[in-house]
């Protein structure tokens, strides 16, 4: 009997591992997300190494909200991310909104949010 439902254990596992495709593996290992905010504002992907992010108010005043970006705080397994991780992440997010700043950078307990800019 044990034998059986061990043989049966191995075959729906087996069953279930070939379920899994690639884009479905790919999105778990996600680390953000980034949501545009306007519908008129279409912009090319900028650099991510060119995005800055500012702690403080910024003093420019000319700037376009283009969306809300989001870098996780833990992975998968429950493991913390650096905070050079998630800033990286959010500079990523944001860089493929076409955004070259984020702003109003607040850190939660599951994420790390802010708003992508772009500076005139």
């Amino acid at each position: 009997m044990k034998n059986k439902i061990f043989k049966l254990n191995i075959i729906l596992g087996a069953i279930a591992l070939t379920g899994c495709s690639t884009s479905d593996v790919k999105g778990m290992f996600q680390n953000g997300s980034a949501v545009a905010t306007t519908s008129t504002v279409h912009l090319a992907p900028a650099d991510p190494s060119k995005v800055k992010i500012y702690f403080t108010p910024i003093k420019q005043r000319h700037y376009i909200v283009v969306g809300r970006v989001a870098a996780d705080n833990f992975n998968m397994v429950a493991v913390q991310h650096s905070q050079s991780f998630i800033l990286e992440e959010l500079k990523k997010q944001a860089a493929s909104l076409g955004a070259n700043a984020v702003i109003d950078v607040a850190s939660e307990l599951t994420q790390t949010t802010g708003v992508a800019i772009v500076i005139k």
